[in-house]
């Protein structure tokens, strides 16, 4: 018997009104998630990703509006959760990851005080021996050596990839059932980049919590995810396994996006790289938002825009002419 979802996401709608016009930051995204699974949300710059998390956790706030036929997390609709209730929910059953962990830690405060903040609120019958005893156990798990003398210090004592493993630590303190995290590595060097995905995908695994990690690079998602949403100007335009979207993939956004990463086994002068530039958010085109960058594009392209369909069991693609490319072995590394 299949497992139940944790999280459902049906018509998900957050747009921006400005003085000069409406933002359509994300536009009619639909998704699953189930215990113990990882989602990637790829994209680039501006294609709605992280808008998402934030929608999901009612944290946007005016002038954008979030809308959704139904957020349904654990068997309650968060579209009819007040700010109490999410005020509950946020760190305790949904905890968040961000980019940049000097932005998320307090200079001011020691790890410690940091740490047990969220225990504090969220652990009230924890007494103050037991808040330290988890924090030691929560830095050992994330690999921060002699976790009791560190929990004295302050974040500018810790390199950035120990701030970012504290910056863990704190979002697993409560055991959440999803854990998101906003491209958790980007401001971190590549062999501390891949440290901190294995030690997120380990403890994700270990506690059975589901991850939705957001990235730009496709790259990095293909070795660390189960199933990927592709995003293009707010919209869904792929989502399937890992191994339907990387080696069968459909839409020529996601081809083009993993056309120009750097392959070891080919010797190219030049990476390939997408055409044009993503269109003004303000002024998208009435077709297909992808057709004016798209080498197979026609004319019902320029005009109609696509609707998400299956393209086979699990794997959709909005797309009117979808690819159906099976990539050869080793091609994506």
């Amino acid at each position: 018997m299949s497992e139940k979802n944790l999280l459902e996401v049906k018509g998900l709608k957050t747009y921006f009104h400005t003085f000069k016009g409406v933002v359509k930051a994300v536009d009619d995204v639909s998704f699953e998630i189930k215990p113990g699974e990882i989602l990637g949300i790829v994209g680039e710059s501006g294609s709605g990703k992280s808008v998402t998390s934030f929608s999901l956790l009612k944290l946007v706030e005016p002038p954008g509006v979030v809308e959704a036929e139904q957020i349904l997390f654990d068997g309650k609709d968060l579209t009819r959760a007040g700010e109490k209730e999410m005020t509950k929910i946020r760190g305790k059953d949904i905890s968040m990851v961000f980019q940049d962990p000097m932005t998320s830690l307090n200079p001011l405060y020691t790890i410690q005080k940091q740490m047990e903040e969220v225990l504090i609120l969220h652990e009230p019958g924890m007494s103050k021996a037991q808040r330290k005893e988890r924090c030691i156990e929560l830095l050992s798990a994330v690999g921060i050596p002699n976790p009791k003398e560190r929990l004295r210090e302050y974040p500018n004592q810790f390199s950035g990839g120990m701030r970012q493993r504290v910056i863990i630590a704190i979002a697993l303190a409560t055991n959440p059932k999803l854990l998101i995290a906003d491209e958790p590595t980007t401001a971190l060097d590549v062999t501390i980049q891949e440290q901190i995905l294995k030690l997120m995908k380990k403890l994700v695994r270990e506690n059975h919590t589901a991850l939705i990690l957001i990235t730009h690079d496709l790259a990095v998602v293909s070795r660390m995810v189960d199933k990927i949403n592709v995003m293009y100007c707010g919209k869904l335009v792929e989502t399937g396994t890992t191994e339907d979207v990387i080696k069968r993939n459909a839409h020529p956004y996601t081809e083009g996006l993993l056309n120009s990463i750097p392959k070891l086994y080919e010797d190219r002068e030049r990476l390939d790289f997408i055409p044009g530039m993503v269109p003004n958010m303000f002024d998208l085109p009435a077709g297909c938002y992808f057709a004016p960058r798209c080498k197979y594009c026609q004319e019902i392209c320029r005009s109609q825009q696509p609707q998400m369909r299956e393209i086979a069991p699990g794997h959709k693609a909005a797309c009117h002419f979808p690819l159906i490319r099976e990539k050869a072995e080793g091609e994506v590394e």
